[in-house]
């Protein structure tokens, strides 16, 4: 059987993972801002914590901007990342998910 550390490092010599790390990037950096979720993507103020909604407090969820990232766009890949879990694996001497 082969090793998913191995599969990782073949992927990455091939450069498939380099690829696929400029089109996940490219695809995440052409998604829209949306409209703030505790603010309301207003002006960029908010309620007083714990409530949301529009209100007198610069919103800490945007940067009093009214938009934020989209959700997708907060989980980053990179070829690094892969190599450092291609490593983790070869270092880990296995584990499986049950």
């Amino acid at each position: 059987m082969v090793e998913t550390g191995e599969i990782l490092e073949r992927e990455i010599a091939s450069g498939g993972t380099a690829l696929h790390d400029l089109a996940y990037n490219a695809a995440n950096a052409a998604l829209p801002d949306e409209p703030c979720s505790i603010c309301g993507g207003g002006t960029g103020q908010r309620a007083e914590p714990p409530q949301i909604g529009p209100g007198a407090t610069p919103c800490n969820g945007c940067n009093a901007t009214g938009k934020t990232r989209p959700f997708q766009t907060w989980y980053p890949f990179s070829v690094d990342n892969v190599k450092e879990f291609a490593g983790f694996l070869a270092a880990s001497g296995g584990f499986e998910i049950c």
